[in-house]
């Protein structure tokens, strides 16, 4: 089970000040999941190479998510590069 102290107000909150550890049960059944996709997939391209567990999910509150619940990706790679960079190491994003 997973449990994160998460502030009142999740704007405050700094997602790379926190790390995700999962059960070993739940991360085997992400792995199997993701190895189940990458198999249907037609191409390298729509494979899942990497992935990481956020500390919450994304929001409209957070300002990840726009008013018609479309990501803001420049808001998402500023608040999560942290998370990014050490997911990709020295790869090109």
């Amino acid at each position: 089970m997973l449990h994160i102290k998460l502030p009142q107000n999740l704007c405050d909150f700094d997602p790379n000040s926190v790390e995700v550890q999962l059960d070993d049960k739940i991360l085997e059944a992400l792995r199997k999941g993701i190895d189940r996709y990458n198999q249907k997939a037609i191409s390298n391209a729509q494979k899942i190479q990497y992935f990481q567990v956020l500390p919450h999910d994304f929001s409209m509150a957070t300002n990840e998510l726009g008013p018609t619940m479309k990501t803001r990706r420049n808001v998402i790679f500023e608040k999560y590069s942290k998370i990014i960079d050490k997911m990709y190491g020295n790869r090109k994003v």
